[in-house]
């Protein structure tokens, strides 16, 4: 399905956490979207291998480097919502994914995947079929595929 929604402003935040092993850092854990968010928007282009392992130490203590913060301003990012169940009152109810990117084909590739290894658990793509919810503006159109875009 595709889904055609009004235009509203929606703010993201984009969280996790590292794995640590006795209070040592072994590997990104469930951060990876923060480092990843920061990778699509071209951050870490341009850095010698130094700079880069600095940027990440910063990253690990969960500060964000200011040139990072300059490179981020005002980048165009994609987010992607989904049905994740039907309220009460029979309306669809969207959960955000924790995914983003600079570029909505990439976006849209990397939730199918994620679809094709069973996540998001709470992603219920049959609750779309013939969906109209007239007070959100959301109608699904019929497509070649269950994708929520």
């Amino acid at each position: 399905m595709k889904v055609i929604s009004k235009s509203f402003t929606k703010k993201v935040i984009l969280k996790g956490d590292l794995r640590r092993d006795k209070n040592r850092i072994v590997d990104w854990g469930s951060a990876f979207v923060v480092k990843d968010f920061f990778i699509k928007l071209g951050c870490f282009k341009g850095l010698i291998d130094e700079e880069i392992k600095e940027r990440i130490r910063l990253l690990e203590k969960k500060q964000v480097p200011a040139d990072f913060l300059i490179k981020a301003i005002k980048k165009k990012i994609y987010i992607l919502d989904y049905v994740k169940g039907i309220s009460e009152e029979g309306k669809l109810k969207y959960s955000t994914w924790n995914i983003v990117d600079a570029d909505p084909e990439q976006l849209r590739n990397a939730f199918k995947k994620s679809v094709a290894k069973g996540f998001p658990l709470n992603y219920k793509p049959d609750l779309m079929d013939n969906a109209i919810d007239k007070n959100e503006a959301v109608v699904a159109v019929p497509s070649d595929d269950d994708f929520p875009f």
